[in-house]
């Protein structure tokens, strides 16, 4: 009886016709983000990534980069923490559709969200997370603004010194 069900089974797969044609709305396999339609230009987002890179410029010297390159840079503390990885701070990633920052204290202290606009809010995917496709300089600030108080409430938790 089994032996009959799995025959049947199987010999309605191979009967069905498997497609070798691409999907029509073709994915990123890393982020899962949709691609342009064939023929049309990527984006360029280097001018966003050098303007949030450059927000956390200022802090490099006192922490330590992971990586630096054209598609991301990332920030650790020298803070060791007990599964003995270095803290996190901060990152910014180049990805298909928009730039990402990620900011750890604000995860690790999330009042420090409470006095942002709207705007910068509606930036946000997740809870450290900012992407952005054009280069807004309110909002660059805003969060240049949110960084400094996130660094400085890794010092005063001794995160940082």
């Amino acid at each position: 009886m089994v032996q009959s069900i799995v025959r049947r089974v199987f010999s309605q797969k191979a009967q069905k016709s498997y497609s070798a044609e691409p999907r029509q709305a073709a994915q990123n396999t890393l982020s899962g983000a949709p691609l342009p339609p064939p023929g049309k230009p990527m984006p360029d987002f280097t001018a966003v990534f050098g303007e949030l890179h450059e927000i956390l410029d200022p802090y490099a010297a006192m922490l330590d980069i992971k990586k630096d390159d054209q598609s991301e840079f990332y920030v650790d503390t020298r803070h060791i923490q007990k599964n003995q990885r270095p803290l996190f701070f901060a990152a910014v990633q180049l990805k298909k559709s928009y730039v990402s920052f990620h900011l750890m204290p604000i995860y690790m202290k999330p009042e420090l969200l409470a006095s942002i606009s709207p705007e910068l809010r509606s930036h946000m995917q997740g809870k450290s997370c900012f992407n952005f496709s054009t280069v807004e300089p309110t909002l660059l600030d805003e969060l240049a603004a949110l960084t400094k108080a996130g660094f400085a409430s890794y010092e005063e938790q001794g995160f940082v010194t």
